[in-house]
């Protein structure tokens, strides 16, 4: 998927224009201000190139293509992962919902991917309720191998608690979302 229009939303692969409104979005959440600009440069270049385990998107608004967040799919050995994340000033409006169904579609119709991991800070209610109403099922405290070396690694740029808080709650949404 390089870019995909659907009513209201575009979601497109990433590019360098992306950085300030990416930036801007991360900076928003209390976790990245243990990192500075350059760190969060460097990541973000690294995702554009190297798509071989992390498939990155922004999401805008159709209108004005106004930037909302970013949704990606994390490939690893034995399953696959989603993530997304939304700005904020764009979360209860629907376009969280929308954005994963027309993602999982991509998943399922151009990978043939049938499960997804999600993993959700279980502080994250917004996030429960929309992968919850999805039919994603709960399934624990469990982490990937990859997953847990991140946290790991992070106790040298992390205090404890923000460590702990990365240990989230791990969900499973089998593709394809039939509509209820």
């Amino acid at each position: 998927m390089d870019s995909y229009n659907y009513d209201d939303i575009i979601i497109k692969a990433y590019s360098n224009n992306d950085f300030e409104d990416y930036l801007q979005m991360q900076l928003e959440d209390k976790i990245y201000e243990y990192y500075d600009k350059d760190l969060i440069r460097k990541t973000f270049k690294e995702t554009l190139s190297d798509t071989s385990r992390t498939e990155n998107y922004s999401i805008f608004l159709s209108e004005g293509m106004t930037y909302c967040g970013n949704i990606e799919l994390q490939k690893y050995p034995d399953s696959y992962a989603l993530g997304i994340k939304l700005s904020e000033k764009y979360q209860h409006r629907g376009i969280g919902t929308l954005a994963v169904k027309i993602f999982c579609q991509y998943c399922f119709e151009d990978h043939g991917i049938t499960q997804l991991v999600i993993r959700i800070d279980p502080d994250n209610k917004i996030s429960i309720r929309l992968f919850e109403k999805l039919g994603a099922i709960y399934t624990g405290k469990k982490l990937t191998p990859e997953f847990e070396r991140l946290i790991s690694s992070s106790k040298r740029s992390f205090p404890e608690s923000e460590v702990e808080r990365l240990g989230a709650n791990h969900y499973i949404l089998n593709l394809p979302i039939i509509e209820q």
